[in-house]
């Protein structure tokens, strides 16, 4: 029966010895050390269920290994009667140096007393940061718009509104680009539609050619077909004429 291997002081080559503990999950376990039981290895990430169900057979934890519960301390009693009162403790040579010659007590002196300092910091509701906010965003929308303003103005040479004659014409001009933007994809519409219908002839053309290609290849086997027959017919000519010389001779022949 082999020993079980000690979670709080195995190596780490030890660890990894373990079936499906690989150097990542034995660091780990050496960093979670020590353990107080076996069950505490289900808190290791990597560790499921079914690798905790292969390694608990295997792993132990020693009973030196898990520190002892400390005892509760005793209560000091707290309450009055069970403190015992200070001892009063008095030096008559003291006492002698407190009373002056003449008998009487030294007068007490009075110092001022110091009001305490009031509190200068006062809170800020959240509607008084919210109206803070709202007046720095439209400070800083009102610095910005500045700004640009000035900027504009550098750029044209000075202030100067535009007059409704020069705004008419503006208009106008904006009017005739419309005209001339839409006659231009017209155009482009118009070109688009000749380029599909060219696609379509360039179709149309391309399988006419294997039509041509297809006729051209069928008369080549026609004329091979042709020739084919002439020169079967040629043969059957001649055939017939050798037929025809050989009836002539015969007839010659049984003539009287």
């Amino acid at each position: 029966m082999t020993a079980l291997l000690n979670l709080n002081t195995a190596s780490f080559e030890e660890l990894t010895s373990l079936p499906g503990v690989g150097p990542a999950i034995a660091e780990r376990i050496a960093a979670a050390r020590p353990f107080a039981d076996v069950d505490e290895l289900q808190t290791i990430e990597g560790v499921g269920a079914a690798l905790f169900e292969r390694l608990a057979p295997l792993v132990a934890i020693a009973a030196d290994d898990v520190a002892p519960e400390a005892e509760p301390l005793e209560e000091t009693p707290t309450s009055p009667e069970e403190i015992p009162p200070p001892e009063a403790e008095t030096d008559s040579l003291e006492v002698a140096a407190e009373i002056p010659a003449d008998g009487l007590a030294p007068e007490e002196s009075e110092t001022p007393s110091i009001p305490p300092e009031e509190n200068s910091e006062t809170s800020i509701t959240r509607g008084q940061a919210l109206l803070m906010s709202l007046g720095s965003s439209f400070l800083a929308f009102v610095l910005a718009a500045a700004l640009v303003f000035g900027v504009l103005v550098g750029l044209n040479g000075g202030l100067r509104f535009v007059s409704p004659v020069e705004l008419a014409q503006l208009e106008r001009q904006i009017e005739g680009m419309q005209v001339q933007l839409d006659i231009t994809t017209q155009d482009i519409e118009g070109l688009r539609t000749r380029l599909n219908n060219l696609e379509d002839v360039s179709e149309q053309v391309a399988q006419l050619s294997d039509d041509v290609a297809a006729v051209n290849a069928q008369a080549d086997a026609l004329s091979s077909d042709v020739e084919m027959l002439q020169a079967e017919s040629a043969l059957f000519q001649g055939f017939l004429e050798a037929l025809h010389d050989l009836l002539n001779g015969l007839v010659e022949e049984t003539s009287p």
